[in-house]
């Protein structure tokens, strides 16, 4: 609905304005291919690794993200648990959820054995640290709010 389009639209500015020529904003819609699972999911957003022909050579593989993030109202439960499993077990460093009904997002961190090992929760008037000193968004930047 507008709501997940909205904070997927405000999500994108603010990683391709942070980003700028040091990582690559991989728009909703396209997919990253994770081997172990032999799936293809369509995160809302992915960070890759900057390459300058923009992955035409090659796909990006979980080894080219930097961070997925999914956004989530309906689908909170399938990302919290399908998707958190798959994204673990590929080895993808950080995983954010922006739960639009809480006003929070979900980051996790340091996966391990099909795991992740840290998980917080950030809120609005907080901060999140992206992630190869990429810098600091504004949660309130993403959700609009605060």
């Amino acid at each position: 609905g507008p709501g997940h389009e909205t904070i997927v639209a405000r999500l994108t500015t603010f990683l391709v304005q942070k980003t700028l020529n040091k990582a690559l904003v991989w728009p909703q819609g396209n997919s990253i291919g994770l081997p172990i699972s032999n799936s293809r999911p369509e995160p809302d957003a992915i960070l890759l690794k900057w390459r300058d022909d923009y992955y035409a050579a090659k796909r990006p593989t979980p080894e080219d993200v930097l961070l997925i993030i999914e956004v989530s109202d309906s689908t909170l439960k399938y990302d919290r648990n399908t998707k958190v499993e798959l994204y673990a077990q590929a080895g993808i460093g950080e995983y954010w959820i922006i739960s639009l009904r809480k006003g929070v997002i979900e980051v996790y961190t340091e996966p391990s054995e099909g795991t992740y090992q840290s998980t917080k929760q950030i809120k609005a008037g907080d901060t999140l640290t992206l992630p190869a000193q990429l810098g600091i968004m504004a949660v309130s930047d993403i959700l609009g709010t605060g």
